[in-house]
């Protein structure tokens, strides 16, 4: 069964039997949350008849936005079609990166790129080429540089700013 939330992010459905019912809730372009969790969120809600059931579903307390510019200080291989610019959460702790795919975009060197409705937390960013080759396509490692460097604080409701440079050597 799918229904949409309205502009203001409520949903009300009338008719359901009564029993348990599985809700599920898929966020539109997202990879994971700073949590790990998949790109959706869900819940049972009992109906009972004759009353109404409520179930409240929260992505995130507060969401910001990373936008940035990919530009390049190295020729680009030939064949390369854009560039993936992925963006990963710190695990604060112990400052390691977890290796999970949240965001991703492609574009071009040159062009902008946007991440919108990103969780409160602290991120960094990766870079890979996708290249087209005789036998279809691939992505390849390509090391980055932040601009400014290093990872970074996405606050609830702000608008971080971290633009990318191709270069020949990783971020330091």
């Amino acid at each position: 069964m799918l229904f949409r939330s309205d502009e203001n992010g409520y949903y009300h459905k009338d008719g359901l039997m009564p029993g348990l019912h599985f809700c599920y809730a898929y966020i539109p372009g997202r990879r994971a949350d700073v949590t790990g969790e998949a790109s959706s969120i869900y819940d049972f809600v009992e109906v009972v008849e004759g009353e109404t059931s409520r179930l409240d579903i929260h992505f995130c307390a507060g969401s910001g936005s990373v936008k940035g510019i990919v530009t390049s200080e190295v020729p680009i291989p030939p064949g390369t079609e854009g560039v993936t610019v992925q963006l990963c959460s710190k695990d604060v702790g112990d400052g390691s990166t977890i290796a999970k795919r949240e965001y991703l975009t492609s574009t071009s060197v040159g062009s902008s790129y946007s991440f919108d409705d990103v969780c409160p937390g602290k991120y960094t960013i990766w870079t890979s080429l996708f290249i087209k080759t005789p036998g279809g396509a691939r992505s390849q490692g390509f090391p980055g540089r932040l601009d400014p460097p290093g990872s970074f604080t996405v606050e609830a409701g702000g608008i971080t700013q971290r633009d990318v440079i191709l270069t020949d050597r990783p971020d330091e």
